[in-house]
Formats: structure tokens, sequence, C-alpha cells
């Protein structure tokens, strides 16, 4: 197995002119495997682990199976219908999830099965990515899976599905960079990230002061024990840091994109980013891949329906072109008004946590039923 995702969701969409899209693939461990195959033009090996009812629409299924090719034995299958909701849109991107199914502590325990639930030849794989509420991480879980990935060479990639109610800095640093320590690849969007580190919700409308927070942000992200940042930033396209070699790059939106549809955009983005940065590709070219399929998929009602290997020759002219504005980011450590320096201690553990790659005991906040995922 090449990649692993978590979480199904059956979406009923409303546009922002009021249109409705019934019945959509949804949850984010789809579009992830979707963006992988994407950059890998179909032929990875991709499963997703969910939990789902008898009530799984067809529809759904067949696009899992017939598009990208996913095996489903990571599906389980109980008396608990498939986790289905709203998604109301806004014109500026904005959404609200509105639940169908019966909100309960079963129902969160369908959206991220456990290590031990799942099949062995997904125990095995390569790669894993997750979505998390960072207050809220399944450390258990995560410090499984980056076992599992380690042992195979792999990655462990997580987004955040939500911004938090309360930053996690400063009171409750040491856990933040316990979380991010035991990750790869570390995705929030903007607006997220801006919540863990306490900065103020709305980004700067001048461009450059808007950059410098964002390059600060992740600068407080890989201080605090990440090795890469992926900070999606919508129609700005990317940033992309690496802690190990100070690099990081400014990757754009690709020009010209028809946006139809942003739900699913982000997942996209990260599981194109995830294949091309476990190929051994460059920073601006792993982050332009990202952008690439954010493009495609905004360009679709739903999910798209032809196969990732008919998209891909599509797909590499639009990460051509995104990759032909990237620019290389101010050195990490020269700028960023909300850069939070780590102690000598702090990164010492950090180090020490990255070579053991042991499993953090969970507290009670990160018991897996605390986290309230989308």
């Amino acid at each position: 197995m090449d990649l692993v995702g978590f979480t199904l969701i059956v979406d009923d969409t409303v546009h922002p002119d009021g249109t409705t899209s019934m019945e959509q693939v949804g949850g984010g461990g789809p579009q992830t495997l979707w963006g992988y195959q994407l950059y890998r033009g179909g032929g990875a090996r991709v499963g997703l682990s969910a939990g789902v009812g008898r009530d799984l629409p067809a529809s759904v299924r067949a696009w899992l199976e017939g598009c990208i090719g996913c095996e489903l034995s990571g599906l389980i299958e109980s008396d608990l219908p498939t986790p289905r909701a709203w998604q109301v849109m806004e014109w500026d991107g904005r959404r609200t999830q509105v639940w169908r199914s019966p909100e309960c502590d079963a129902l969160y325990g369908q959206l991220r099965p456990s290590f031990e639930q799942l099949p062995a030849s997904f125990r095995a794989s390569r790669s894993y990515h997750l979505g998390i509420h960072a207050a809220h991480p399944p450390m258990r879980l995560l410090g499984a899976l980056r076992d599992a990935a380690h042992a195979r060479g792999g990655l462990l990639s997580i987004e955040t599905y939500t911004a938090c109610d309360a930053p996690l800095l400063p009171a409750r640093r040491e856990e933040l960079s316990r979380l991010l320590a035991l990750v790869d690849v570390f995705s929030p969007n903007e607006a997220e990230a801006r919540s863990i580190v306490g900065a103020s919700p709305e980004a700067p409308q001048d461009p450059s002061r808007a950059e410098a927070e964002a390059l600060g942000i992740a600068e407080a992200l890989l201080a605090l024990g990440a090795e890469r940042v992926l900070l999606r930033r919508g129609e700005r396209g990317v940033l992309l840091a690496d802690g190990r070699s100070g690099e990081a790059v400014w990757v754009p939106a690709v020009p010209g994109t028809r946006v139809r549809d942003v739900v699913g955009c982000g997942n996209a983005c990260c599981g194109a980013t995830l294949a091309a940065l476990a190929a051994g590709e460059p920073l601006a070219a792993a982050a332009a891949w990202g952008c690439a399929a954010g493009s495609v998929m905004a360009e679709v009602e739903g999910v798209p329906r032809a196969p990732p290997r008919e998209l891909r020759a599509d797909a590499a002219e639009r990460q051509a072109r995104a990759l032909a504005l990237a620019r290389p980011a101010a050195p990490l450590g020269k700028r960023g008004a909300l850069r939070v320096e780590a102690s000598a201690a702090g990164r010492a553990r950090a180090a020490v946590r990255r070579a053991a790659a042991g499993r953090p005991t969970a507290c009670a906040r990160c018991a897996p039923l605390a986290a309230r995922v989308p």
C-alpha cells in the first residue's frame, strides 16, 4: 500500500447561489487519495479507512473503486448510517457543516478507526494522511501511524480541519510540540494556523504584511518541532517550508482556474504534495503539484469523475504554470512578526522524540472521542 487515508462523509452541498449538489463524495480522505493518484497517474495503491453503514451510496463506492482504484477493505460496516452532512458554502469560501446523521460518539468513532482496526495491508502502508483537530489530536493513533510509515521509509501527513477555539500558544506549547514532532508534513489552512498560534483571525490585506505573517507562523510551527509545514492560503496559493533545510517557497494558485466548487481542494492539495514529496520532488515542484490538484478539483462540482490517469497531462500543465511563478521565501529565521523561538532544550527534546519514534501516551484531552471531526 502506498497511502492510506481516513474519513468518509457523504456531502450534500449547498452552493452560495442556492443550488445543491447531493450525494457527493466527501470527508477529506477520498479527495486526498485522489490528489495522490493525480500525481501518480492513477498508478498508486491507495486505501480508505472509515466506518460506513449499509446505506453507503452505490455512486460513492463506484467512484472510490472505479475512479481512483481505492481498496475498500478498510471500510468498517455497522448498523449505523453512513456519516452524512450538509455543506453550506459562502461566496468567500466559508463553509458550515450541519450533520444529517444522528450526532453521537459512535458517529465520531466512525470517522477515524483505530490502528488496530485496520486490515494488515493497511497497517503496512508506506504513508498515511489524517485530518485532525489541533486542540484534540489522537496522539496514540498518530504515533502508531508514524511508526508504521517510518518503518517503510514513508511519511505521515496531517491536516487540520477546523480552527481552534482558543490559541494553543503559549499555554499548550508542550502539547503542540509533541504533536508537531510526530508528523512529517503539517498542513493547516491559513485561518486554522492563525488560530493555533494566537494571531488575529484575519490576515492583513496588504500582501507583503500578509506574507510576513504567514512566514512567521510557519517558522513558529517549525521551531516547535514540525519537519515541514504546508500552509494553504486559498486563492493566494501555498507556502511550503522545510525546517531541516531552512528552505521555504511561495507557490501561487494556478492562474486562470475557473472556480466552481472549493470543497475538497485543500485535501487534494495535501494528497498531491505528499505524493510529490514522497517521490523526492524539490519543495517548489511538490507545492506546485498541490496547487495543480486543487485547481483541477475546484473546476468540478464534487469530485472529478474522470480517472486521474486521464487528468494527469492537464494537471502537469497547471503544475508547470504555478511552478513558473514560484519564488523563494526569505530565509527561515530572518523575518516573521509572529515567529516563536523554541528554547535549546525544546529543540533537543524534539530531536530525541524523532529519533526514538516512541508512542506518546495520550492525555485526557487527546482521547479519540474528544475530537469532534467534521
